[in-house]
């Protein structure tokens, strides 16, 4: 049994304080000290309420499934991106001089590990792959992906 979990339904949590939840295996703490007016302003890059220099790409927003939840999307207090000025933004880092940098999250794992199945599969479809990657769908309220024929 592992100590490690997705946070259930709400995905944002890790981004978060206190920061260490059960999906946070190893972050990286910024203060106002640190590399000033770069890393530690992650929120001033990557939000609309300071010089907000880095949004995301519209074509970006396009790839999402239609069926993602709404806080996927933009809306609500505990979503991950919010729309300003016309703009798709992070909701990732908020502080503006402080924040918490997850280097590596749980869902991140269980991604690499359905990656790895998925590739050592040599084109057919691995079934505890699509599983896994059906656990991040389900946490996100997308439908799940049912495994296909093999590729040819």
């Amino acid at each position: 049994m592992s100590k490690y979990a997705l946070n259930a339904n709400n995905p944002i949590a890790v981004f978060r304080p206190p920061y260490t939840t059960t999906e946070s295996i190893f972050s990286v703490a910024m203060s106002g000290a640190d590399n000033p007016n770069t890393n530690n302003s992650l929120g001033q890059h990557y939000g609309p309420r300071a010089r907000g220099d880095i949004s995301i790409s519209t074509d970006f927003i396009n790839l999402m499934d239609t069926t993602v939840d709404r806080r996927y999307r933009g809306f609500g207090g505990d979503s991950l991106m919010e729309i300003s000025n016309k703009a798709y933004w992070t909701r990732k880092y908020t502080g503006l001089t402080t924040d918490f940098v997850p280097a590596l999250r749980y869902a991140e794992v269980i991604l690499s590990k359905a990656e790895a199945l998925a590739k050592l599969a040599n084109g057919t479809v691995d079934a505890n792959a699509v599983s896994l990657v059906n656990q991040i769908r389900t946490r996100a309220n997308a439908a799940p992906i049912a495994p296909s024929r093999s590729r040819t």
